[in-house]
Formats: C-alpha cells, structure tokens, sequence
C-alpha cells in the first residue's frame, strides 16, 4: 500500500505538472483556485499570529502559487523582503508585485536563502520521506540563528472532541486517497522535524483546520 501511494503521489506531481505546464490556461484556473481557497486561511494566519511574522526581515513562500499569501503578508508587514518560490511555469503565470521577488525552481533540489521560510498546506501532500527531503532543504536554507520554518498543516488531534476534529480526519482520509500523504499528529510533527535536523518546534492553534508549527534549526 506504502509503495502504492509513493507512486501514485509521483504520478500525480510528475503528469499533473506536466499538464498544466503545458496548457497554461488550466494552469491559471488550478492557481485561481487554489489562491480563493487560502484567501480566508491566510487571513486568519496573519491576524493569529502576528508576533510570528513581525520580527522577520526576510520571507520565502515554498510553492506560493499565484502569491496571493505572500503579497498579503507583505501589506501586512512591509518590512519584510518577500520571495514567491514555485515551479517554474506556476511563477510565469503569478501576479507580478514591486515589492515581491519571484524565483523559480524545485523544493526538492533547493531553496532560496532567507531568515524564514512559509510553507502552507505543502507538507500534507508528500510522504514522511519526502516531507524530511524539503524540510532539510529547508534548514539548510534559512539563518540558523534567527530562522525558522513556518509550516502551517493540520496537527491531528485524534482523541479530542473538538468541533473541527471529524473535518480534519477526514482531510487525512482524502490526502491519503487522492495524494499519498496525510494529515499528522503532533508527534508525527515532531518525528518528522527531529529527523530533518531541527533543535526544536512549537504547535499554535489557530482558527482554522490547520494549525502553524514553528521549527527551530
């Protein structure tokens, strides 16, 4: 089943980004989507957790899509130098701001140096492999005296009886489905960042599905 999901998920990135590579049309419509999706979470994000972002000099959204998250962040924190990071034909196709740069690459292969790195609802879509492969990427990037990883996923809390607790294990279910990767738990957090190399993380409870970790190099 483990080998099943790894290969339907390198399906799924392999054809999937040819595709829209290829028919840019649809590419815009999957980036539109996905940027009316995020609008209201990013919302809550930055309104939640102002003390995460304001003390930041620099920024680097990990497969930002269209920037709708990153130029949100900047108007709210203009100080920040902010940096859209996708593949290459999803950058081609993304809002152009004054005040954003945008670099293309592979989040497998490398990633831009900053002090912090954003990666939001990325993490939840690979396996525990994988997600240790960009994480390192990750660490290797950022400050490693004032840096850190921003993730912001769903922290699985199985046993609770919060409302929201039935929606998030569903999550699981369809990305276990449709993807080959899932929904974690606090300790799956906390293996996986152990393994990628950080000292150390923090889980803060928004108000949202998903939930922002903060890991430390």
């Amino acid at each position: 089943m483990e080998v099943q999901q790894h290969l339907r998920k390198e399906w799924v990135w392999i054809y999937g980004s040819i595709y829209l590579e290829g028919n840019p049309d649809q590419s815009q419509l999957f980036n539109e989507g996905m940027a009316g999706e995020t609008s209201l979470l990013t919302k809550t994000l930055i309104e939640d957790c102002r003390d995460t972002f304001q003390n930041l000099d620099s920024l680097v959204d990990i497969g930002g899509g269209n920037g709708t998250t990153i130029k949100a962040i900047y108007e709210a924190f203009p100080h920040i130098k902010c940096t859209l990071y996708d593949l290459p034909h999803v950058i081609a196709n993304s809002t152009d701001h004054p005040n954003i740069v945008k670099i293309p690459g592979d989040m497998f292969k490398s990633v831009p140096s900053t002090q912090a790195i954003l990666l939001k609802l990325i993490l939840h879509g690979w396996t525990d492999e994988q997600c240790v492969n960009i994480l390192i990427r990750c660490k290797e990037a950022i400050n490693q005296e004032t840096g850190k990883v921003i993730i912001v996923d769903v922290a699985l809390e199985e046993e609770s009886e919060h409302e929201l607790t039935k929606t998030r294990l569903i999550l699981d279910i369809d990305m276990m489905v449709n993807t080959g990767g899932r929904e974690r738990t606090a300790d799956d957090w906390e293996n996986l960042l152990k393994r990628a190399g950080f000292r150390s993380h923090k889980i803060r409870q928004i108000r949202a599905i998903q939930s922002v970790i903060e890991a430390f190099p």
